[in-house]
């Protein structure tokens, strides 16, 4: 005949098994849902024999957090092989995989395996990118399946070109004058992200 146990959490009763027919007992449980370490103990006792063993449980119930640092939020980057630095804090890290638009749909791109957590990380895309603007995240996990990307897609712009040089026209070259507000002339560049002129 089967045999029949009770499954105890300190001093509530959870369920009560049997043995399969090898005479082994199986439980599965639901696992606590707060992040710590608990001590599953067995006691068993059949007349004047007593017997238990103990085993340490680890439950991970926190997400990694990520941090994107650059290229920074609507910033500017110009290199075509671009690496993108972050930090992740974890207490179990196990991978980090970077999504972006590099290939115009937000997708992932490459994977950084065993971060170390609460440190500068990087990841270099595996493509050469063209001038346009960009959106990335890193997506981070740990040993327990838990994941988590930043809070928000950081965005930035990638420009390759240098702007076409300018001339000046006015005032000419060794110009001597007492006009203290003078006018300054130069011929414009040619730039596609044109930002400002600095004299």
């Amino acid at each position: 005949s089967f045999e029949s146990i009770n499954i105890y959490n300190n001093s509530i009763l959870l369920r009560t098994t049997e043995t399969n027919t090898t005479g082994d007992y199986n439980i599965s449980f639901i696992s606590p849902s707060t992040s710590g370490s608990y001590t599953i103990e067995v006691n068993t006792t059949y007349n004047s024999l007593n017997s238990n063993q103990s085993a340490i449980l680890t439950v991970d119930a926190s997400l990694p957090v990520v941090t994107l640092l650059r290229p920074s939020n609507t910033g500017w980057a110009n290199a075509s092989n671009l690496t993108f630095f972050f930090n992740a804090t974890e207490t179990n890290p196990d991978t980090c995989t970077i999504y972006g638009n590099f290939s115009n749909s937000f997708t992932a791109n490459t994977t950084l395996p065993n971060y170390v957590s609460n440190a500068l990380s990087n990841i270099t895309v595996n493509k050469t990118l063209a001038e346009r603007n960009y959106t990335w995240n890193i997506l981070c996990n740990d040993t327990t399946s838990n994941q988590a990307f930043a809070l928000s897609n950081f965005t930035f712009t990638l420009d390759l070109t240098q702007p076409t040089s300018i001339r000046s026209v006015s005032p000419g070259n060794g110009t001597v004058s007492a006009n203290l507000t003078p006018l300054f002339n130069w011929t414009n560049t040619t730039e596609s992200f044109f930002l400002n002129y600095t004299l």
